[in-house]
């Protein structure tokens, strides 16, 4: 409909009368008022120069950064075929998230998405307007792009002049697009890395998963997302201080739930039920830590531990209560359970030290089990609602640590597939939502309250996506500027060898060519080989 609606008005020659074209899937609006504003940027035009010549290496930088990844990513897939065969297709090279667009790739929200794009894109044309004033070359018209709505801004350097001014200052216009997009990445990461996520801090890491709709916790008033921090007036900081201090509830007891919900904080009194539901007594065991005491013994998966040293263990409190008892090098008598058929062995353990620092219990002994904090006469059953722990301290912690990182592969890595990748393999959405239910913001942030989070999300966001417009297009490709300055380059060195300025001309031209072809084909290649092998 868009596109219709765009012919009409070009065929009635009210795009021409506006002085607007067309380009693409884009309408150009442009403007020759405001142009003065390059020229007072412009000013001091020593330390501009000294920016496009930072630039000119971090385009090269990149471009031979963006270029290896290319060449691993093409070996990789023709390994795969050589091997196992071309990989299934996934997300990750869907042809909806090879590019950045916002709303249409998964990875990026559509809001932030947008407004991060038009910044990042906008700033990009500024530094190529600005630096051609700084060059003395003129700058024609300047405007937005529109597709339905604004999606970025241009300015339009005059080509004639740009010709004529020599190459180092030619380079300087053609580079400050990237080397704008590289410091507006700089600088928002910076911030977000720094003062704002300082401020952040977690509420808490238990939240309510599920209530049971006959059940006490929903006569008391307690909702969903509500996130635990107090039981009976003691601090709730993680899931093991919950079933601590629940797993000592008796049936018709009632307990004192301290709880935040879209950043309230409330009181809940519940009286609990009078019986437990039908449930095998003990603790589940989830999962076993590799060369742990648990393995050496031959405890396993699926096992209840039922008692520890002849102390009946009903539950993950009584369980914990047991084990904050221990010590390093005690000998303990673990007796474990197969319900389903009754199958009891007794195993001794010789506890060890922990070697996780965060842990507040380090002093006691370390077994080496995963359990369910849910399983036996837990009292969430008597409760009647369930809990789920997300790890918000080490998760935040994760985040500010990223720029102390950055001497490692992993670092880089992680800020720059974070949205993709995340700190757990699934992604990051940003501060929205339910990330919002797990922290707050302290310090100076306290009085902005939810801003902090928009602000966060603004700088992630335009941090990241600038940073990949700038890498974009440091590929020597055109119309990118990398091809335009590699194209500069090799006339520039076949000149020097041929002495004859327009075969130089007509070589670089063709070298960029295949250049550009070949990472045209190496982007399809590699979206468009796996639904090639295992159909779409």
């Amino acid at each position: 409909m868009y596109g219709l609606a765009v012919i009409v008005l070009k065929k009635k020659h009210v795009i021409e009368k506006y002085n607007m074209s067309w380009f693409g899937p884009f309408i150009m609006l442009r403007t020759t008022k405001g142009l003065f504003v390059f020229d007072k940027l412009a000013k001091p035009k020593k330390a501009w120069k000294a920016l496009g010549n930072l630039g000119t290496i971090l385009l090269f930088l990149g471009m031979i950064g963006i270029v290896y990844f290319m060449f691993i990513s093409v070996k990789g897939f023709l390994t795969t075929i050589d091997i196992n065969g071309m990989p299934e297709p996934d997300k990750f090279i869907a042809p909806r998230n090879i590019f950045l667009i916002p709303g249409v790739n998964e990875f990026l929200p559509a809001i932030w998405g947008w407004i991060a794009f038009v910044l990042s894109v906008g700033l990009h044309e500024l530094g190529h307007a600005v630096m051609s004033r700084v060059e003395k070359v003129k700058v024609n018209s300047m405007g937005i792009l529109l597709a339905i709505f604004p999606v970025g801004g241009f300015a339009e350097p005059d080509n004639e002049e740009i010709i004529k001014v020599e190459k180092k200052s030619r380079v300087r216009i053609l580079v400050a697009g990237v080397t704008m997009n590289f410091l507006l990445a700089f600088v928002c990461f910076s911030l977000l890395f720094g003062p704002v996520l300082g401020a952040i801090e977690p509420v808490g890491e238990t939240i309510i998963t599920g209530i049971d709709e006959n059940g006490p916790a929903i006569s008391a008033g307690i909702q969903n997302d509500t996130i635990i921090v107090g039981v009976n007036g003691n601090d709730v900081n993680t899931i093991r201080d919950f079933v601590k201090y629940t797993d000592r509830t008796k049936p018709g007891d009632t307990i004192t739930i301290t709880g935040i919900k879209d950043g309230v904080q409330k009181e809940y009194t519940i009286s609990t039920k009078s019986t437990y539901p039908d449930v095998f007594k003990g603790v589940e065991i989830q999962a076993i830590v590799t060369d742990s005491p648990a393995e050496k013994a031959g405890l396993v998966y699926g096992m209840f531990i039922t008692s520890i040293d002849n102390i009946k263990i009903e539950n993950p409190g009584q369980f914990i209560d047991f084990m904050d008892t221990t010590t390093p090098g005690q000998t303990v008598l673990v007796t474990a359970v197969y319900p389903e058929n009754n199958t009891v062995i007794s195993k001794t353990c010789t506890l060890v030290e922990k070697k996780d620092e965060s842990d507040q219990n380090l002093e006691n002994g370390y077994i080496g089990i995963y359990y369910n904090f849910l399983s036996g006469t837990s009292s969430t059953h008597l409760m009647g609602l369930n809990v789920s722990t997300f790890q918000a301290g080490s998760y935040i912690s994760t985040l500010k640590s990223i720029p102390s990182m950055l001497t490692t592969k992993y670092g880089w890595f992680l800020l720059l597939a974070l949205p993709i990748y995340g700190i757990d393999g699934e992604g990051f959405s940003g501060f929205s939502g339910a990330f919002q239910q797990f922290f707050h913001v302290t310090s100076w942030a306290e009085p902005f309250g939810v801003l902090v989070f928009w602000l966060a999300n603004a700088l992630l966001w335009t941090g990241w996506l600038s940073f990949y417009v700038g890498l974009f297009n440091c590929l020597p490709a055109k119309p990118l500027d990398g091809g335009h300055v590699a194209e500069e380059y090799v006339q520039f060195i076949c000149t020097r060898i041929t002495k004859d300025s327009i075969k130089s001309e007509i070589i670089a031209r063709k070298v960029l060519f295949v250049l550009s072809t070949l990472f045209i084909g190496t982007m399809l290649f590699m979206v468009a080989g796996p639904y090639m092998v295992h159909g779409f």
